[in-house]
């Protein structure tokens, strides 16, 4: 499949337990992504029978970090990480009734935003997550802060 053909076959985004958190965890050890641990909620991304993206949430200081939001290169462009995302973030805000951030690329600012996620200052965060945060951004001072929190 390319870049810009669209699927056809049916989506299924899932929060992962047992033998699909293995395989997500797999997924993005394949993909060079962290991976989850055990304490942390890890979703999938399947195409068919096919896994093709997956990512995982930490939860820290009552909110939840996201992390290694990752689409295969084939599946990209369709909407799918959007789709993830959604799944993503109903579940921590309706069920979780908690906010999400993350780290991004400045390359991925128009998706997040895209997707209901504000940019947040360094300086508004509190002190638990930027001693969390302050390491990455040392070694990549262009990632920028998104978050789920009106």
């Amino acid at each position: 499949m390319n870049n810009h053909q669209q699927t056809t076959e049916q989506v299924r985004c899932q929060l992962a337990e047992d033998t699909d958190f293995l395989l997500g965890n797999r997924f993005l050890k394949q993909q060079g992504q962290a991976t989850a641990g055990r304490q942390d909620l890890l979703f999938t991304l399947d195409v068919g029978q096919t896994l093709v993206g997956a990512t995982w949430l930490r939860k820290l200081d009552g909110d939840y970090w996201l992390r290694s939001l990752f689409v295969s290169a084939d599946y990209r462009h369709q909407g799918l990480a959007s789709q993830l995302l959604q799944t993503v973030r109903h579940h921590i805000e309706t069920l979780e009734q908690a906010n999400i951030l993350c780290l991004a690329k400045p390359e991925l600012t128009d998706f997040y935003l895209k997707n209901g996620f504000q940019s947040l200052a360094f300086q508004a965060l509190n002190a638990t997550w930027q001693a969390q945060f302050s390491p990455y951004l040392q070694q990549h001072p262009t990632w920028q802060i998104f978050t789920t929190q009106p």
